[in-house]
């Protein structure tokens, strides 16, 4: 096909924006449609391939998928085999164990899959990942095995039928995505259903540049159509930030900048030519190779250092990332892409190898816990014990979930405990369960689990599940018992929230609307059965370069520590759930009471250590407490959770 310089230009465009965004630098805050330019790119190149080969009779699966081998994956091969021995020396035991498993899932093109899987509250910081970034390469993976077959099954009914049956499929998955962004954001983000329809852009795109004897646009149309999608693309990497769901309805801004640059943008055009310029084109070719160097290099950086990482050191890792780009499109791209060097059987063979190779050592990673053995951390406490009512494996003994947990009758007396949530709402019933005792009342509790999915879906527009828990509690409830509810602040973050400074908070969002509707549908139902609510705010939370494992082998004493987070960055993490909490407090006064446990646990310092100068845990990783340490609550606890007010 043609050879496009503008096209070299345009990744770049996607790829810088995404390494700088990544870095932390604010100016690029919707730098994440680098990607969502890369589908649209990657979507009209394949598609204008097959279209030129069917068009001559020369189209094969196999050369096909040949060439997207040698395209993919001897760059990506190389780059996580050199990323291994940094692994082994920085990762940590739990971020060993769950890089061992990313080994496994893109080996077999489903990275994507896992990193969807993974994602909760309770996951490891997704810029600690050294792999996230190749979920997208496993969506143009899958899309590649998908695409070419089911191109040349409809190819019989003609371009015209095709034309509509693409334009359907396209609008149907970007109406999917639009959904999916309200109430299965981290599906959305990651599934190739959703992601689709900007592949699906670019192909339409393929279709329209290669009509037989096209009527050209005008010079001025030209012109005009380009600029308005290069004027589109900026905007999206400067003006989007964390709050835009993505994909949704406004991914289309930065795919439709896109197409509109391939299908009008060319030499003689200002966007062209800006796109034409020989660095643009430089780094185009590379881009690939920058891409995938960026994550690994980010990631293990922030594994080894004891801190977070500086705009200065960003800098220099991104210089860093462009140089390896480079060495690695000329060594290892550009040769296994030559046929007179590297034949179809070596490439097969050697790919293979490869493959059996990152499977073998993930399934043996993930077995030993992350090559626990590397490191003696024989010092660091056991998560609890079972809880009867915590977890879906715990739940799924129980013959019948709500009734052991929650009750199954009133027994007449007021005054008891209910407790829900999730694993931050278990480590309070350690706690609680003495403040209950005392009283001689019981505590009720059952945390979110495959049964409940609580407090998971109180952040999306169904009621369904919460119905069936929250009718439960007011069959069993008398009036005068007590409903506390707490849970992880993550859980109030968006998609894109994984990239957003948390030290600067951004109250609004769309869980916070959903979880705040919720509540105000729910709260009158339980305030008339005579309960009363607490909303308890969230305790400690390690910032991500402060792992307990890593503590535990660095630390130089309770000042010096890695672990240790100063009280006034807690609070800004947590700013979201505290501003919602106390909205809601304050909204239905002497009824609702949003508590804070965090001074308690601070002991009135200004900063929070995890290991005591007495070498004692306070908490067993980077967000929950031991039970030892949740018992410093009872006092807190018996003095502000009374039966009136």
């Amino acid at each position: 096909m043609e050879y496009r310089r503008e096209i070299d230009g345009l990744r770049a465009l996607a790829v810088l924006p995404v390494i700088l965004f990544h870095a932390g630098f604010d100016t690029f805050s919707g730098g994440f449609v680098g990607v969502d330019i890369f589908f649209v790119i990657s979507g009209y190149l394949i598609t204008t391939i097959i279209l030129n080969e069917l068009g001559q009779g020369s189209f094969s699966l196999v050369n096909f998928y040949e060439r997207r081998a040698r395209r993919i994956l001897p760059a990506l091969f190389f780059v996580i085999l050199v990323s291994l021995p940094f692994a082994w020396l920085w990762l940590m035991p739990s971020a060993m164990k769950e890089f061992s498993r990313s080994l496994i899932a893109v080996s077999l093109f489903s990275s994507n899959i896992l990193f969807w899987r993974e994602s909760g509250y309770f996951d490891m910081g997704t810029e600690l990942k050294p792999l996230l970034h190749t979920w997208s390469l496993a969506v143009e993976e899958q899309y590649y095995i998908l695409f070419p077959a089911f191109f040349m099954l409809i190819w019989r009914f003609g371009v015209r039928a095709m034309l509509v049956i693409l334009s359907l499929i396209a609008v149907a998955s970007l109406a999917i995505a639009q959904w999916g962004s309200i109430v299965k954001p981290t599906a959305t983000f990651y599934l190739v259903p959703t992601r689709g329809w900007e592949l699906l852009v670019g192909a339409l795109v393929a279709f329209y540049l290669s009509r037989p004897d096209p009527r050209p646009p005008s010079d001025v149309l030209r012109q005009a159509g380009s600029l308005a999608g290069g004027f589109l693309l900026l905007y999206s990497i400067i003006v989007f930030d964390e709050r835009i769901p993505s994909p949704s309805i406004y991914t289309l801004v930065p795919v439709l900048g896109t197409a509109l640059i391939i299908y009008y943008a060319n030499n003689k055009t200002l966007i062209g030519k800006l796109l034409g310029y020989q660095v643009l084109v430089g780094l185009g070719l590379v881009s690939y190779s920058a891409y995938l160097w960026h994550q690994p290099i980010f990631s293990l950086t922030r594994h080894r250092s004891l801190s977070e990482l500086d705009p200065t050191v960003f800098g220099t890792l991104t210089l860093l990332t462009l140089l390896l780009a480079y060495l690695t499109w000329k060594y290892i791209e550009t040769p296994f892409r030559d046929k007179s060097l590297v034949s179809r059987n070596s490439l097969f063979w050697s790919s293979l190898a490869v493959m059996v190779l990152l499977i073998g050592l993930g399934i043996a990673g993930n077995y030993t816990d992350g090559f626990k053995n590397r490191f003696d951390l024989s010092s660091l406490p056991e998560p609890w014990s079972s809880i009867k009512c915590h977890g879906a494996n715990a739940i799924s003994e129980l013959k019948d979930p709500l009734a052991e947990c929650l009750g199954s009758a009133k027994n007449g007396r007021g005054g008891d405990i209910f407790l829900l949530g999730d694993s931050h709402a278990a480590q309070l019933t350690f706690p609680l369960s003495a403040v209950a005792k005392s009283r001689n009342k019981d505590l009720r509790f059952i945390s979110t689990d495959a049964l409940t999915d609580f407090p998971q879906s109180f952040f999306s527009s169904s009621h369904a599940t919460n119905d069936r828990l929250l009718n439960r509690i007011l069959e069993v409830a008398d009036s005068g018992d007590i409903l506390i509810i707490a849970f992880h602040r993550g859980y109030l973050n968006e998609q894109r929230d994984k990239h957003l400074d948390m030290t600067k908070p951004v109250v609004a969002n769309v869980k916070v609307d959903h979880f705040y509707k919720n509540m105000v549908h729910y709260l009158p139902r339980m305030i008339n059965a005579g309960l009363t609510v607490y909303l308890i705010k969230d305790t400690p939370l390690l910032p991500d370069a402060a792992s307990l494992e890593k503590c535990a082998l660095y630390r130089t004493g309770t000042e010096g520590s890695p672990c240790s987070i100063s009280l006034a960055q807690d609070l800004q993490t947590r700013a979201r759930q505290s501003v919602l909490f106390d909205k809601l407090a304050s909204q239905y006064a002497g009824k609702v009471f949003s508590l804070d446990p965090l001074p308690t646990l601070y002991k009135g310092k200004d900063v929070f250590d995890p290991i005591t100068a007495d070498a004692s845990y306070l908490l067993f990783d980077r967000n929950h407490l031991t039970q030892e340490a949740a018992m410093e609550l009872v006092p807190y606890f018996q003095s502000v959770v009374t039966l009136s007010h």
